[in-house]
């Protein structure tokens, strides 16, 4: 095994786990899969997949230089996205105090499925984090002199990997049986969700006023 080729391994699953790390995108993903149904969290997991995929171009095509050149338009970004995750939280923690679901409500209606694209799109789409460790990735593997070819085979394997583990989460929470046992918790989970949500955009709103 070439050292060259050791170095894209290593980074490729470096961009796995932090693809896959709980975060918003996770929440988001499972609290949807939990609460509605499979259809919702891969909708869901399409809006986070075209939500990365710009991410990529953009990298590629060195947006960061212009976020370098203002830094006032990505704190303004970062804020935005923080404000739209807060949002997300208190619209949680509120429907944990609406009516208990009954197993058929389970079911999404054909006028909710754009909702639910753009929630998971939005969510990662205004989460800086992961336009930063995305960059980061492919800044490493520009290092490595990949070539045109190498990158998007790269990057193509990064939205696959991403996209089969939030399916697998989505397959694992919508699954009937837990969704039956955990429909007495609906209001426990939303405010749990809620509340992991506000307290990320609050600290993330911190970070981007301070410094």
């Amino acid at each position: 095994m070439s050292p060259t080729f050791y170095s894209y391994m290593v980074l490729f699953g470096i961009s796995v786990l932090g693809l896959i790390t709980p975060g918003p995108d996770f929440i988001m993903v499972t609290n949807t899969s939990l609460i509605h149904s499979t259809k919702a969290g891969l909708q869901v997991v399409a809006g986070i997949l075209v939500s990365n995929f710009i991410f990529i171009v953009c990298s590629l095509l060195g947006i960061e230089i212009v976020f370098e050149l203002f830094p006032e338009m990505k704190q303004l970004i970062e804020f935005l996205g923080a404000v739209y995750l807060f949002y997300l939280g208190i619209q949680s923690i509120r429907g944990a105090w609406g009516p208990q679901l009954d197993k058929q409500e389970f079911t999404v209606g054909k006028k909710n499925k754009k909702t639910f694209f753009q929630i998971g799109f939005l969510t990662s789409f205004l989460n800086p984090k992961a336009f930063l460790f995305i960059t980061g990735v492919l800044t490493s593997l520009l290092q490595l002199e990949a070539s045109a070819a190498t990158l998007w085979i790269f990057c193509s394997a990064m939205i696959v990997s991403s996209g089969l583990w939030f399916s697998a989460v989505v397959l694992l929470f919508s699954a009937p049986r837990l969704q039956h046992k955990l429909l007495h918790y609906k209001r426990a989970l939303n405010f749990a969700t809620g509340g992991v949500l506000s307290l990320f955009a609050i600290s993330l709103m911190w970070r981007t006023v301070v410094g």
